[in-house]
């Protein structure tokens, strides 16, 4: 390289370009963005190749990043970093995964990252919702719904204090951060993290988002809501996610009972995996705000 590089954004447009391009085809040419769709799937093509480059074969993981030495030589940081593993894996689980590399990855996390409270970003390192939340994400996306959900167990605030009984960071609110060998979090001259160390929200979204991907709510591939209810572990059935958009009941058969309740006018597509059917693909025309669409799917 002949700058300094993220592997972790070429990771990230990999994984989410590709959707984004379904978006705007689904659109239509009337918008002008059928050009820019195709130009966005070959740029994350591009960016595929370029990261799957930064896989090694010795850590058994992706490099985070291509640096300049003092000497301005290229350095790639190639130790594992959970931030260049979560969009590597939901590129895998959303385009042609490599069963090889996702299962070498997922090893390399859980013996070396994996603690009481979630997978930390480095061995020893501190658990960051923003990326562990992903990698939760990434593995209901691969379809290992066991694991996604245990690993939303271990990111609640009730496994914190659990496992913390001492720190009172962590348990009804947190920071953006926490440090795995006290519960506490990283301090800073400039910001009052450790004063008041719950005036963040990644952990409560990280933990919403979390949730509904274990819950079956996976990204759509083009203007569809994608709901699955393969993915939820048998042991939380029946399951039922409350949402303002989205509400529904997944019963112990994986038949699912729901509810859409429009935030504005137009269309929304809700596609429905069951194992006991084909896919169903629901169409809602909504008339506005308010409006409500009930629906089931056996």
């Amino acid at each position: 390289p002949t700058h300094t590089h993220s592997v972790m954004n070429a990771q990230l447009a990999a994984a989410l370009l590709p959707r984004t391009a379904a978006v705007l085809r689904a659109a239509g040419d009337e918008r002008g963005d059928a050009s820019l769709a195709d130009r966005l799937q070959r740029l994350a093509t591009e960016q595929r190749a370029a990261f799957e480059r930064q896989y090694s074969e010795d850590e058994q993981c992706y490099a985070r990043a291509w640096l300049r030495t003092a000497l301005n030589k290229p350095h790639a940081l190639r130790s594992l970093n959970l931030e260049s593993q979560v969009f590597a894996l939901l590129a895998h689980a959303h385009g042609d995964a490599n069963a090889t590399r996702v299962a070498a990855v997922r090893a390399q996390v859980y013996k070396r990252l994996y603690h009481a409270i979630g997978p930390a970003s480095t061995p020893g390192g501190m658990v960051w919702p923003a990326i562990s939340g992903v990698y939760t994400w990434a593995l209901a996306a691969l379809g290992d719904g066991d694991e996604a959900w245990r690993l939303v167990e271990r990111h609640t605030y009730a496994t914190h204090a659990r496992t913390f009984p001492s720190s009172w960071i962590g348990v009804l609110a947190g920071p953006d951060g926490f440090n795995t060998h006290h519960g506490g979090t990283w301090q800073s001259q400039f910001t009052p993290m450790r004063d008041w160390p719950v005036a963040n929200m990644n952990p409560e979204a990280m933990f919403v988002l979390s949730t509904l991907r274990a819950a079956g709510v996976l990204s759509g591939t083009s203007d569809a809501i994608e709901l699955d209810t393969r993915v939820a572990p048998a042991r939380t059935l029946p399951l039922s996610v409350v949402s303002p958009l989205l509400s529904f009941v997944i019963d112990t058969r994986r038949g699912v009972n729901g509810t859409y309740v429009a935030h504005n006018a137009g269309t929304v597509m809700l596609r429905v995996h069951t194992p006991h059917s084909a896919v169903r693909v629901l169409k809602f025309t909504l008339a506005g705000a308010g409006d409500v669409h009930d629906f089931a799917v056996q």
